[in-house]
């Protein structure tokens, strides 16, 4: 059994309208998605949606509905304006690199006052399958956007595991989202 927060699962979109012309649309913005093949849940002034759905809703409130009264927030993390969706969308490269596992871990020697190796600190570096490298300024905005940070996380911390089993005798440091471990049974195994 695998941890949602920690794999890449299809992303499931809340959005919520707010505004009389906006939740007078919510009939139509159902029965659009559904000419399309789109499954969508309907609560109260909310929809949820598949990010295929999500995709097809931003298209439609764009031309149909007024954008500044929508929010959305995707597996129940915090609420977002509709104009930060593109951004979710445009990162999707990242669910890529953390399915491919596209890192190589680099051991960083931490040294004492005289000079001799205490321990490595484990430094996670991201790539492209082409070879170019994603810088972290790059892959961690990308996994936050996507709401991937766990995942991103999960996957540093495997190969840092994998790597550091090779050193005899000298420790080695990994770093991690300490709240990444919020359920130990499936999040250390």
């Amino acid at each position: 059994m695998e941890c949602n927060n920690c794999s890449v699962a299809e992303l499931k979109f809340d959005i919520k309208l707010e505004g009389e012309a906006n939740l007078s649309l919510m009939d139509k913005v159902v029965s659009h998605l559904a000419r399309r093949d789109m499954e969508t849940t309907k609560k109260e002034n909310r929809l949820l949606l598949s990010e295929r759905g999500a995709k097809e809703f931003l298209d439609f409130c764009l031309h149909h509905m007024e954008p500044a009264k929508v929010s959305f927030r995707i597996d129940k993390g915090e609420w977002n304006k509709i104009e930060e969706m593109d951004q979710v969308f445009n990162t999707e490269w990242i669910d890529d690199v953390i399915r491919k596992e596209l890192l190589v871990c680099h051991y960083q020697p931490i040294v004492t006052a005289d000079g001799e190796i205490f321990a490595y600190e484990m430094l996670a570096r991201f790539h492209n399958e082409d070879g170019t490298v994603i810088y972290p300024n790059e892959i961690f905005p990308a996994a936050k956007a996507r709401s991937r940070l766990y995942a991103l996380d999960r996957v540093c911390r495997m190969a840092a595991v994998r790597h550091a089993a090779v050193l005899k005798d000298v420790k080695a440091f990994i770093n991690f989202i300490p709240t990444s471990i919020y359920s130990p049974e499936f999040c250390l195994r």
